[in-house]
């Protein structure tokens, strides 16, 4: 079963924290809903287990999605659910030393292989916890300088060093650090661009077979080859007023999709670059999600739509 997650957020004045709802997908169907008071900065997908994560700045929590279980069942549920509980992402803290709040602060999280959950914070503390294997002791490294995000991917271009997959850590350098999920152990590393830029964003293709970053100066630069100096593609800054965007295969095309305060558009590759195929008009989005055969968009008014 696929799902859907869609977060809405409060007004200022609302103190009842930020509210989580679980769609069936493609169908639609609400499933379940909670509420986390502490609010929601990041969410990560548990890519085999019926589980995700979310986190503010200072806390991260781990949420199971329950199927309903048969009614015969004394006390048992007949519909889905979502529980939660915290994780102490300790990063290495030692008694000795009171360590500050920014040297914890969270930037980001990710889910990874045999339910390892991840855990970076700002001044580039990595913490690694299975959720599943209680007899597995936490982990940690210490980058050495600030980061922004962390990603997990199975395989990345070419390199699989380990059965957990691999870690690419976005650096406030501008770099990005590429690790053996399991030891931490350095498997590549892609220089800066010139100038004072950072890495703000990461993310893989389907199958790992290309890594993109994007940099504050809004440039997106892909590598298929780790080892190489130099990305095999930049995308020259979208234009301004373009919001979130998803991708997709259509008919085993690769699509992208994209919201401005004009709509939705809906491009495809052609060439070495995008075609504009359709444009929907619609308040703009907040956040979109693609799968092969549908959109859904979510909007400030608190409507979700599908398409």
């Amino acid at each position: 079963k696929t799902f859907l997650l869609s977060v809405s957020f409060p007004d200022s004045d609302n103190k009842d924290g930020d509210h989580l709802v679980l769609w069936s997908w493609p169908q639609g169907e609400r499933l379940a809903s909670a509420v986390c008071l502490s609010g929601v900065a990041h969410i990560s997908f548990a890519p085999e287990t019926l589980a995700f994560s979310t986190a503010t700045t200072h806390e991260v929590k781990v949420w199971s999605v329950v199927p309903p279980m048969s009614s015969r069942g004394r006390g048992a549920s007949t519909c889905w659910q979502l529980t939660n509980r915290p994780v102490a992402a300790d990063f290495g803290v030692k008694a000795a030393r009171t360590w500050s709040v920014a040297e914890t602060a969270v930037a980001s999280i990710a889910w990874g292989a045999a339910a390892w959950l991840y855990v970076l914070s700002h001044t580039g503390r990595l913490f690694a916890k299975s959720i599943t294997d209680h007899g597995a002791s936490p982990k940690c490294f210490d980058l050495g300088r600030k980061a922004n995000v962390v990603i997990w991917a199975d395989r990345l271009c070419g390199k699989r060093p380990g059965l957990l997959g691999l870690l690419a850590c976005a650096m406030a350098g501008g770099s990005v650090e590429v690790l053996n999920a399991e030891d931490f152990t350095p498997v590549a590393s892609i220089n800066p661009p010139e100038g004072d830029i950072e890495a703000v964003g990461l993310s893989h293709s389907t199958m790992g077979e290309a890594l993109w970053v994007m940099y504050n100066d809004r440039m997106f630069r892909c590598w298929r080859n780790l080892d190489k100096s130099q990305p095999d593609r930049e995308m020259l800054p979208p234009p301004l007023g373009l919001g979130c965007c998803g991708t997709g295969k259509a008919g085993g095309v690769a699509t992208l999709v994209t919201s401005s305060p004009a709509g939705l558009q809906h491009w495809t590759r052609c060439g070495s670059g995008l075609k504009l195929d359709h444009e929907f008009e619609q308040d703009a989005a907040t956040a979109l999600a693609v799968s092969d055969h549908l959109v859904a968009s979510g909007h400030s008014t608190g409507v979700l739509r599908l398409f």
